[in-house]
């Protein structure tokens, strides 16, 4: 319920069809549990299927997504740098992600509201051959204190999800390991 100065009372957070549209969180672990149980809600979820439906739609080529760059920064690369960029963002896209799984992303990414994607390299550290989903809810993002810029990225299961077996380490990723996709 609102107070008189049209806050949230955080101790009463229902609106009068006992429905919260505010509440706190103690870590990221609930927050992001809270975002897919209200994705079960069935209005919610026919929202966020027809927004995945509406972002992710095949053009008659079967494209669901396709690389260009806007007019004032094309210029800043030449045709062979540009149809280089166009080659590995659409190989990213075909082989490594899979058409077919753009759109679960996508919908994951509106429910979880981050997606993070350990970027796998082959043997010899030069080619993207793969993704791995990391939980959105163990996972921190490290700025730089003077800027917006991401320094790294630190994943820990056991501290979102506060369970007892700290078998699990600590990992941490530089900024070019992880694709990193908030709103």
């Amino acid at each position: 319920a609102y107070n008189n100065q049209g806050y949230v009372d955080p101790a009463q957070p229902y609106d009068q069809n006992n429905i919260v549209f505010e509440t706190l969180f103690t870590n990221k672990y609930q927050k992001v549990s809270w975002y897919r149980s209200m994705a079960m809600y069935p209005l919610i979820g026919k929202a966020l299927n027809i927004m995945s439906d509406e972002a992710v739609c095949p053009d008659p080529l079967g494209n669901v997504a396709m690389f260009d760059i806007e007019e004032p920064f094309k210029s800043k690369f030449s045709a062979t740098e540009f149809a280089a960029l166009k080659m590995e963002f659409d190989y990213i896209i075909d082989c490594v992600i899979g058409k077919e799984n753009i759109w679960d992303y996508y919908y994951k990414w509106l429910v979880d509201a981050e997606l993070f994607w350990e970027i796998c390299l082959n043997d010899a550290g030069d080619k993207v051959v793969g993704i791995n989903t990391l939980a959105p809810y163990a996972m921190i993002v490290i700025y730089d204190k003077d800027s917006d810029n991401i320094n790294g990225y630190i994943q820990n299961i056991n501290y979102f999800n506060q369970q007892q077996d700290k078998t699990s380490e600590v990992r941490k990723f530089l900024p070019n390991q992880i694709a990193y996709a908030r709103y």
